[in-house]
């Protein structure tokens, strides 16, 4: 009888051994083979950095790199150019020829002292000479003689002291003894003014000079009747 119930005990081990067995193969199965599926699956790949989209670099402002309108070689404006010279106006002869207080009923110029004039006239040469500190007095007048004006005589004059010398704006230097056709006057652009045959003949001129109180005398008035001449420039006419 015992040994009969060893065989049963003996007999249970085994069948318990056997399933036992069979569990260990059953959990160790899917193991093998879930294991070859991840390592079939391949890794995943890193996340790649972000990388800063065009907008989020800094671009420069227009302010920066387009320069403005008016430093971008713009023409220059026409008022930037240089102003023409003046137009310069000789002065009316009625406005300094006055009444002489020491002539009655003769007119003479009363030129303010010092002052720069500018003057259309009548260029006549001095039936005489008389040199003075390299100067040459010639006469002007505001009309020509040729005019057949008959107040020509007691028309208002002013005394004219050109230099002598060589060159534009100079009487050139006489002989000894000259006579009328040999004054030569070269005006600013060196034309000869020259052909004077009586103290009559005239030329038409613009003069510019200072007024100076020399050989025209005392005329009762406080200017003066007498121009160092600076300039004389030949008008047609």
């Amino acid at each position: 009888m015992m040994r009969m119930v060893r065989i049963a005990l003996l007999l249970s081990l085994v069948l318990l051994m056997v399933v036992g067995g069979c569990g260990e193969e059953a959990r160790e199965g899917p193991s093998e083979t879930v294991a070859p599926q991840a390592a079939a699956t391949p890794p995943p790949e890193p996340t790649p950095t972000a990388r800063p989209s065009p907008t989020m670099a800094v671009a420069p402002t227009p302010t920066q790199t387009t320069p403005s309108a008016a430093t971008e070689s713009a023409p220059p404006s026409p008022t930037t150019a240089p102003p023409a010279p003046p137009q310069t106006q000789a002065a009316d002869w009625a406005t300094f020829c006055q009444p002489s207080p020491e002539e009655d009923g003769i007119l003479v110029a009363n030129l303010a002292m010092g002052s720069t004039v500018e003057l259309d006239a009548y260029l006549y040469v001095k039936s005489f000479a008389m040199l003075r500190e390299g100067m040459m007095p010639f006469t002007l007048r505001g009309i020509p003689y040729q005019s057949g004006d008959m107040t020509w005589s007691d028309a208002c004059q002013i005394h004219l002291l050109i230099p002598m010398g060589t060159g534009p704006n100079h009487v050139g230097e006489l002989p000894e003894k000259f006579q009328m056709d040999d004054v030569v006057v070269r005006d600013m652009t060196g034309r000869e003014i020259r052909g004077w045959q009586r103290n009559l003949d005239s030329y038409h001129v613009r003069v510019v000079g200072v007024v100076v109180k020399a050989y025209g005398g005392d005329t009762g008035l406080d200017g003066s009747n007498t121009v160092r001449m600076e300039q004389v420039e030949l008008l047609e006419g």
